[in-house]
Parts: structure tokens; C-alpha cells; sequence
């Protein structure tokens, strides 16, 4: 069967194409409301997508013995991991919002492309080291 009509595939479509219809409308009328609701929006769009990923698409398919792999397009009976669905949705929100960039940071990644750009984003990941409870949003522009 052919990886793009098989069942798990067109969940991971529609699910992709939600999340970039629902963030261009409220991103692209981000003159009506401040520049900082619209990140939130968004962080919390991609944190909802991600939890669905997990509870409703990756725990059902387990139940059929198909798990998540890194190399999941290459493998019939494999699903994507919920990084690499964010990493995914990301690369879609940018086709249609070019000014904003959504990807996953750490101080100690597995893979070096989620290093930090910035010294604000390192800013930002050692205060919330500090303190986990600690909402930090940081623009390109370091503000």
C-alpha cells in the first residue's frame, strides 16, 4: 500500500492542515491584538496538536502494533514520532506565515539543529530551567 493513502497517513494530514488553517487566521490578524496573545495562541494551538498526536493517533495505532520510528516515511507499519509532527506542522505554518518560525529548543538536544539561534532563546531556556513554571516568549528580534 502506498504510504500516502494508508489509514495513518490522512489523520496526520488533516491534523496538519487544522493546525495551519486555525493559526493563519488569528496570526494574520495579529494587528488587533498584541503580538504576544498571538505567540500564546499559537504555542498553545501547537501543544493541543501535539497532546491529540499522542492520546488520540500514536496510543490507538499502538493497539494495532505499529509504534513510532524515526525513519517512519520508510516503513509501512511505522508512525511519526510527536517531535517530528511539530517539526512537520512547523515546516507548513512557515509556507503561510514567513515571518514566524515554530521549532523545538534545548540546551542539551539529541540533535544539534535544536540548539538554540539566539542568546535570547538560551536566555529563555535557563530561566526556565530555574523555574519551570516560568512562561517565556522570545521574538527574532530578542524582545
Amino acid at each position: 500500500m502506498n504510504r500516502l493513502t494508508t489509514p495513518l497517513h490522512v489523520p496526520l494530514v488533516i491534523v496538519t492542515t487544522l493546525l495551519s488553517i486555525g493559526l493563519a487566521v488569528p496570526l494574520g490578524q495579529a494587528t488587533d491584538v498584541s503580538k504576544e496573545l498571538a505567540v500564546k495562541y499559537l504555542l498553545a494551538t501547537v501543544k493541543v496538536f501535539r497532546t491529540a498526536c499522542v492520546e488520540n493517533i500514536i496510543e490507538h495505532v499502538k493497539k494495532a502494533g505499529i509504534q513510532p520510528k524515526e525513519e517512519w516515511l520508510k516503513d509501512d507499519h511505522a508512525i511519526i514520532f510527536p517531535f517530528q509532527f511539530v517539526k512537520l506542522a512547523a515546516v507548513d505554518i512557515r509556507h503561510d506565515i514567513t515571518d514566524l518560525e515554530v521549532g523545538l529548543i534545548s540546551l542539551s538536544p539529541i540533535y544539534t539543529s535544536n540548539l538554540p539561534h539566539t542568546k535570547a532563546e538560551v536566555d529563555a531556556l535557563m530561566k526556565m530551567m530555574d523555574d519551570p513554571k516560568h512562561e517565556v516568549l522570545t521574538f527574532a528580534d530578542g524582545d
